[in-house]
């Protein structure tokens, strides 16, 4: 929780350990480790000149981040999550999946299906998220 959100991003030396303040190094593939390797005269007089700067920066994020994390009340709203990005997703896609198919067949009265979509991934998309609600706000059972 201490890095997502708004705090996910810019952390160019790696992570930054909340208890012992030490750098935790980034994982590295051979895409970006050669995108460093070309890029290395850019970047490295940069990076030695402000990592101590850096390195201060993130430890007053993680600092504002476990107070903002301790004190965050937010209640994640899923029918409009379900109603919006998932039914929204889903007509999204299932309406140009219509249009290319009325596109390519020449067929413009298969359009209609398009508004007609709407109001079928709202009611979906509410559910859905009624759905992950109530899954989501479940305790788990242990032991028994």
């Amino acid at each position: 929780m201490l890095w997502s959100q708004s705090n996910g991003f810019w952390h160019w030396f790696g992570y930054v350990c909340p208890s012992c303040n030490s750098v935790i190094p980034c994982l590295w593939n051979l895409c970006s480790l050669l995108l460093l390797t070309v890029t290395f005269p850019i970047w490295i007089g940069p990076a030695l000149i402000l990592k101590r700067r850096w390195l201060a920066f993130e430890k007053e994020r993680i600092r504002l981040a476990q107070s903002e994390f301790a004190a965050d009340t937010h209640q994640v709203n899923w029918i409009r999550i379900g109603v919006l990005y998932w039914g929204g997703l889903m007509w999204l896609v299932f309406s140009g999946i219509a249009v290319a198919t009325a596109v390519f067949t020449r067929n413009v009265s298969m359009l209609w299906v398009v508004p007609a979509m709407l109001p079928l991934w709202a009611v979906v998309g509410f559910l859905w998220g009624f759905l992950m609600k109530t899954f989501m706000s479940k305790k788990p059972k242990f032991g028994a």
